[in-house]
């Protein structure tokens, strides 16, 4: 490693070595394996998968490795099916119960972020240094409902206050080792972006109106294999609409939160392109469909590798003052129940 005078205004780029023919090894057996044990193989097939993009993906000579133990994921999955199955099951004992059941699982959801993000954060490592999430339940109950109840009561205008809270509590809790990231983004970058992200999708319903005014409506003699064709024709460009408006929001967000994270004396520089990731995405959908999804794998390592390209890192510490938290990894408990109640974990960072 150089010294920090030599490197202190360098950019080191990110750089993701895998490739298509390799990781597709991976993934049919992942998923050959995964249906023939009927899911049971799933958290084994998800810790290959994460191990094998993370330690492809090298910075300065040095690579991310993912250490969790997949008999702890299954745990955690085997826990959250039995929740699910109770939420499913509870209304035949009484019709309030599956209420109750979902204001209970309301109720954890910054534990549940916060348990989710230890576990990410506590099995993904830099050079054998692993990165951290400090935990704070009070901040996360402050930012999650008074986002969420500011949200409502705004009848959805603070959406980017939520927004804005939820990225700053995520990167501001976050470390490499001992070391915290820090976060200097405002308040009204991400109020920018979310408006813009409205008035597109206005703009996009507008000329969706005037285009089926112009097309017309399919026919009302019946659901037809020609007529429903039809619909999915005339319904495409709205639905390609608003896929760019998602893709340009994602993309926007992603930008500015990485340009304003700093770890130390290493910033982050992140470029991606909203017109190239749309591109992408389309392109690899296609792909996809096409190949009755046997292209999945080139499509993953594709978008890995261009998300890769457009990140760089100024870096102007040695990594050997980087000291290791000796924190434990926590529990997959946290993201398991998340994700059987469809609750969002991501914070965006």
């Amino acid at each position: 490693m150089e010294s920090k005078d030599t490197q202190s205004s360098a950019l080191s780029p990110v750089m993701f070595l895998g490739t298509a023919t390799e990781y597709f090894k991976i993934w049919i057996v992942n998923t050959a394996l995964t249906i023939i044990t009927l899911g049971i193989y799933s958290p084994w097939a998800m810790v290959r998968k994460k191990r094998y993009f993370y330690t492809h993906t090298e910075l300065a000579n040095g690579s991310f490795d993912f250490h969790a133990n997949p008999k702890a994921i299954l745990f955690g999955r085997v826990i959250a099916l039995i929740l699910a199955g109770l939420y499913l099951g509870s209304g035949y004992f009484h019709p309030l119960a599956p209420i109750i059941m979902i204001l209970l699982i309301f109720a954890i959801i910054p534990w549940l972020v916060v348990r989710s993000r230890i576990f990410r954060m506590r099995n993904t490592s830099y050079r054998g240094i692993r990165f951290n999430f400090l935990p704070d339940y009070e901040e996360a109950f402050k930012v999650y409902y008074l986002a969420a109840l500011v949200t409502v009561v705004s009848l959805g205008l603070a959406t980017p206050s939520a927004i804005y809270m939820r990225t700053k509590f995520a990167v501001r809790h976050t470390g490499f080792g001992k070391t915290r990231f820090t976060f200097s983004g405002k308040h009204k970058e991400y109020t920018s972006i979310f408006w813009r992200s409205v008035g597109l999708s206005a703009l996009v319903g507008v000329v969706f109106t005037g285009w089926i005014g112009l097309v017309g409506l399919p026919g009302e003699s019946g659901p037809t294999l020609l007529s429903q064709l039809y619909g999915f024709l005339i319904s495409a460009p709205l639905f390609i609409g608003y896929a760019a408006i998602a893709v340009y929001s994602t993309v926007r967000f992603r930008n500015y939160t990485w340009n304003m994270t700093v770890l130390g004396g290493n910033r982050i520089h992140s470029d991606l392109s909203v017109r190239q990731m749309l591109a992408i995405y389309l392109t690899n959908a296609l792909a996809i469909v096409f190949s009755f999804g046997l292209m999945i794998p080139w499509a993953q390592i594709r978008l890995a590798r261009y998300r890769a390209q457009h990140v760089q890192i100024e870096l102007a510490d040695d990594w050997k003052d980087y000291v290791a938290s000796g924190e434990k990894e926590g529990s997959a408990l946290g993201d398991e129940i998340g994700q059987a109640f469809d609750v969002d974990l991501d914070l965006g960072f």
